[in-house]
Order: structure tokens, then sequence, then C-alpha cells
């Protein structure tokens, strides 16, 4: 079937090869029905249309089918964690090595609405503000020019990781860890990646590079990092220890200067003025 709409639609000549080139994917799905609308998919996503939403997708490659892909991607339930280690293995064999790089970062899709898992008011990089959106912490290959992203998980913000109810009810697994930040799930799937990807060095913003028990996880994981800072960033030497100030207190600021004012001068006392006590 795959091979006839290859046949029928106007793709260019390079998806002849596709079928063998996804083959080892599709071993990754149990369910027949799965099989075929994976690839189906995937030869959506690099075709010419100029929108990739399900109809105009579904219209360069299976026109009239956009249900059946809509199903498959939102409600067909399928194990990700095969096809992440394949693309991993792919990547190293297209860019791994000691000049490839680990980068780490926030991808951001704007949503309306309050029902899609871990939508909230948040800061999006994309959209340079805090805007209702969906966060996932991101985790990219590259080298040169080249990027293959091989992570991408959801962040929970705070309204759904303290609200079990609402997540249960979005479909949230029961595995899925609600409370990580970013950083901690950034540092999970790095784990998840040693010993399948190889890089010279792990990178990212300034979003993780503040984060300190970020920067020491990844020193203490033996790896060569590069992070952005912020303009207000300090720093101490390693054997510099920090008394935290008291949240409550009276009066200003231990840090805040005090300008204090100085006394008048005292008049000279004589027999018949005798000044100031």
């Amino acid at each position: 079937m795959l091979a006839f709409l290859l046949k029928r639609s106007l793709l260019p000549r390079w998806t002849r090869h596709f079928p063998t080139w996804f083959s080892p994917f599709i071993r990754c799905f149990r369910h027949q029905a799965q099989r075929f609308w994976a690839p189906t998919y995937i030869l959506g996503l690099c075709s010419p249309a100029h929108r990739k939403s399900m109809q105009p997708l579904a219209d360069q490659v299976a026109p009239g089918t956009h249900d059946h892909i809509q199903h498959f991607i939102t409600d067909s339930p399928w194990v990700p964690q095969g096809l992440e280690q394949l693309v991993a293995e792919r990547a190293q064999q297209l860019l791994g090595g000691k000049d490839a790089v680990l980068i780490i970062d926030d991808t951001c899709l704007t949503k309306y609405g309050s029902k899609s898992v871990g939508v909230g008011r948040q800061y999006s990089g994309q959209a340079g503000k805090i805007t209702n959106c969906q966060c996932l912490v991101s985790v990219t290959l590259a080298r040169d020019e080249i990027p293959i992203p091989l992570r991408l998980k959801l962040f929970l913000p705070s309204e759904w990781s303290s609200n079990p109810e609402r997540c249960a009810g979005a479909g949230v697994p029961q595995e899925h860890p609600l409370t990580s930040t970013k950083w901690e799930i950034a540092l999970r799937e790095i784990d998840d990646l040693a010993g399948t990807v190889e890089y010279g060095m792990v990178l990212a913003d300034a979003g993780y590079g503040v984060n300190a028990k970020f920067r020491q996880a990844l020193t203490e994981r033996g790896l060569r990092w590069s992070v952005g800072t912020i303009r207000s960033q300090r720093v101490f030497p390693a054997q510099v220890r920090l008394i935290p100030i008291p949240k409550y207190f009276r009066g200003r600021s231990p840090g805040t200067p005090r300008h204090r004012r100085m006394p008048k001068p005292l008049k000279r006392c004589s027999a018949g003025n005798p000044g100031v006590a």
C-alpha cells in the first residue's frame, strides 16, 4: 500500500528509497495500522505542503485520510523507547564524535485553552515573552551545521505538577515525574543517552546555565560544558561557603548602604554663653 501511495504522489525521487530506509523504524510499532500510518505521516512531513497540519499533509500523500493520520498521532498508543534508541543510534552514525555537541534547550508550542497537557502561562523563547504554551526540554546532537533532535520531554508547570487529578484526567502516565524541573529532565535524558552517542561538549543557554546544581551535575558526570549566564551572575571560588541572609528582618537590608548624618558642631562655651550641654 505504501509503495502504491509513493507511485501516485508527486513527492521527490528520494522517496523511492524511503521504504527501505524506514523499515527499521516500522519494527518498533506493534499494530499493522500503525506500521502503515507511521511512514505515511513522515512522508507528509517531508512533503512540499506549505502547512504541516493534518489535512494539508494528508492531501500530499494520502488524500482524504487525514482523520486516520490524526487518530494515529493523538489516540493510537505506542511505546517510544525503541524509536528513541534507534534515532540515537542513527544520529551517532551520522554525527557522533569528539567534534559533536549536545545542545540542551527549550522548545515551546503556543497553545490556546487549558486542556492540552502541560499548557500554561510560562516563558516562551520562540515568542520572546510569557504566553500560554507547552514547554518541552529538547536534547539535540549537532556537528557543524547539522542538528539531529534526540529527545523531547514535556515539562509540567506548577499548576499541573501540583494537581495530580488534573494530570491523570489529561492522560499523563503514572510513571511520569510530576515535580521535575527542566534541568532535572535534561540530566535524565543525558544519562539515558550515555553510551549511545558520543560528543565533546554540552551546550545550554542561560535558562539552564544560571542553575549551579545543573552545572555541578555536568561536572560530576565528567562532561565538558559551556553554558550561558546572565549579567548579574555572581561567581565565587569553589572553597567559598555562602551564608544565606535571613528572609525576615527589621529595618533595611544588610546589603543596603546607610547614609549617616554628621553631628552638628558644638558651640564654644564661654562665661556669658553656656553653650550646649
